[in-house]
């Protein structure tokens, strides 16, 4: 009688074997979970590196291939930092459900049997926080934060923006005649202050342009310190062009070098005045601006807006001198009218 008992009672049920059962699963997935957590912190530290080199050269490039392809680089990285941890949250979710379906088949095995006394302190073996330490994920975040704070660090102390770190002197002499053309010769005193030679320097102008082109040395307005022509790529910017000229010696970091350049305006005739006017706005830290404007002969001055640092008289022709110290991307602009005289209006007749 008790002989057919036991064989319909089956085996006995071994509960140290599925004790240990739910407890491999439970360790099976916290190696998961730490290897997607260590994966992913992993790749956020690769990627963050991978947006300041490429954000550091950015702002290092003196051409437009190289803007283009670390712009595209940087790009890449700030949308895979965002796809990994979308790719993680994924991950964990996965595996919490991966988790919770095993334990469920564990739990509904052991219901089975009538006794389940013997389940005290299986519970207790599920970890609170599945994954790494959290010594381990506290290191990993403070080298992200670290690494972040060296790229932050750097980037306003790089490239363009470093440019603006120096100072610039711009020196003008306009020479208007007695149509009202002026023609501007300006020397730009500039220093590299990149961590690299430089081999091309962007001037930006008003006046937009549809598409870029090429100027070669012989027909540029610009040339260097030793009146060397050089050549101009004009590409557009927006509102403005810009000129990126290329520089016949390259300019090692630190070295002061010039670049001249002749351009034209136009001054405005209303009524029996001239009204000629003029700015200037650069992105330096300190911007020196001194212009030396040369009337026609004989012109009489009318009005200067704002007042000029001096105004003599060379040769019948009036010289009006400005000087000014502005700061980064702050506009400076003057006025200056006047009048030709009854031997200037016969010139100009003439």
């Amino acid at each position: 009688m008790n002989t057919n008992e036991n064989q319909c009672a089956g085996p006995k049920f071994d509960w140290q074997k599925a004790a240990d059962i739910r407890s491999g699963v439970l360790k099976e997935f916290t190696t998961k979970y730490k290897k997607i957590e260590r994966i992913a912190f992993g790749w956020i530290i690769f990627l963050l590196a991978l947006a300041g080199f490429a954000a550091f050269n950015f702002f290092h490039g003196d051409n437009t291939q190289d803007w283009i392809l670390h712009g595209i680089i940087l790009l890449i990285a700030c949308e895979n930092i965002i796809l990994i941890k979308l790719w993680y949250w994924i991950m964990n979710d996965k595996l919490g459900v991966l988790r919770d379906l095993k334990l469920l088949r564990v739990e509904l095995g052991i219901q089975k049997h009538p006794t389940l006394s013997q389940l005290e302190g299986i519970d207790q073996i599920q970890p609170k926080t599945p994954g790494i330490s959290r010594r381990e994920r506290r290191i990993w975040q403070f080298v992200i934060i670290l690494l972040a704070a060296i790229v932050g660090f750097m980037l306003p102390n790089t490239g363009l923006i470093s440019f603006g770190k120096t100072p610039m002197e711009s020196m003008r002499t306009i020479v208007i005649d007695q149509n009202g053309n002026a023609r501007i010769e300006t020397n730009y005193r500039l220093t590299n202050t990149r961590s690299r030679r430089i081999r091309e320097f962007s001037i930006f102008a008003g006046g937009s342009i549809s598409e870029p082109r090429i100027m070669q040395s012989e027909e540029s307005n610009y040339t260097d310190g030793f009146g060397r022509k050089l050549p101009v790529r004009v590409e557009p910017a927006g509102s403005n062009h810009r000129n990126v000229i290329g520089l016949d010696t390259p300019v090692e970091p630190g070295e002061t070098f010039t670049i001249r350049s002749i351009s034209k305006q136009k001054a405005v005739k209303q009524n029996d005045i001239w009204i000629f006017k003029t700015d200037q706005m650069w992105s330096y830290h300190k911007n020196i601006y001194k212009d030396n404007i040369i009337l026609p002969e004989n012109a009489e001055v009318v009005a200067i807006e704002p007042a000029a640092v001096s105004q003599e008289v060379r040769d019948g022709h009036a010289v009006i001198k400005f000087e000014n110290v502005c700061g980064p991307n702050e506009k400076w602009p003057y006025t200056i009218k006047y009048r030709l005289s009854e031997k200037s209006h016969n010139k100009q007749n003439e």
